[in-house]
């Protein structure tokens, strides 16, 4: 199961080795509001969020780096994925059950959050379905910028194997 978070992961990297700053940078209005980089600092928030507060037992997503040089440059992300990749390489299967807190906001109309009990496995899930979403619209912006983008690039799996099944 772990190897399979690390497969988007290397996704991310994959994509980061081959931009540019400035596609990186750019806001394609009127279709998007965020850039590429904007996206990937939002799916390393999520990250990161879930990798400290595994180790401190308490996961806090409204934690967010808005602003910060990830979203500026390429670089930056890719060291915060390998390292991310490095983090889930050393965890073992049985890590996978281990049980924290999670706290996340939850209205629209005003502040509110709750907190859960969750455990790795549950929150690894979520956040790996997270990144996908958000690597779809990243690959949009891409084929907006008429760059090249691997085929299953923002596709959930279920969503691939349904794809491959029915092309064979």
């Amino acid at each position: 199961m772990l190897s399979s978070h690390q497969e988007v992961l290397t996704q991310a990297l994959a994509l980061l080795s081959n931009i540019s700053k400035e596609d990186y940078v750019e806001i394609r209005e009127p279709f998007f509001g965020s850039s590429i980089g904007q996206h990937f600092r939002h799916v390393l928030d999520h990250f990161t969020a879930l990798q400290s507060g595994y180790e401190q037992k308490l996961v806090n997503y409204n934690v967010r780096h808005r602003h910060s040089q990830i979203e500026q440059f390429p670089e930056l992300a890719q060291v915060q994925f390998t390292a991310l990749q490095n983090w889930l390489g050393n965890l073992v299967e049985d890590d996978l059950e281990t049980s924290f807190v999670v706290e996340s906001e939850i209205s629209f109309s005003h502040k509110h959050s709750v907190t859960v009990t969750s455990n790795l496995a549950r929150e690894l899930l979520f956040i790996t379905s997270h990144a996908v979403h958000h690597y779809a619209m990243i690959k949009v912006i891409r084929l907006l910028q008429n760059a090249d983008v691997p085929r299953d690039f923002g596709f959930a799996p279920a969503t691939l194997t349904y794809m491959n099944h029915s092309e064979g």
